[in-house]
């Protein structure tokens, strides 16, 4: 699960791998977990896809995404971003989303993903 936050603050959640009752919460940029997540035992690695992640239970995991449902009050998710490199990201991954609708509306890339196993990235026909 992708999800953007207030500031442009981007969060990656998937089930963890190594422990069904914890999320895998990861992130891109310094800070997007700390932020969302206090407490939580970062770790940092250049080596991986996303450079910083945490192990986080699953109940920590839904009280950091309420607690921002709760909190909202902004009319759009773009107007609070202020960081240079976050609102580039931001309108990046907008521009995509444009596109993809666009796409959709002309019955292009339409591709089923369907018989993919979730389990593994490797048998991706996206990467």
């Amino acid at each position: 699960m992708w999800i953007f936050l207030e500031g442009g603050r981007f969060l990656s959640l998937s089930a963890d791998p190594s422990d069904p009752d914890r999320v895998l919460a990861r992130a891109r940029l310094p800070g997007d977990l700390e932020t969302d997540f206090p407490g939580a035992r970062i770790t940092e690695s250049d080596d991986t896809d996303y450079r910083f992640s945490a192990s986080v239970t699953r109940a920590q995991a839904l009280a950091a995404i309420a607690h921002e449902i709760e909190d909202m009050a902004y009319p759009s998710l773009r107007r609070t971003v202020c960081n240079a490199n976050r609102v580039t990201a931001i309108q990046t991954c907008n521009q995509a989303m444009i596109d993809a609708q666009q796409r959709a509306l002309k019955g292009q890339d339409q591709v089923s993903t369907c018989g993919i196993n979730p389990q593994h990235d490797d048998d991706l026909p996206y990467k």
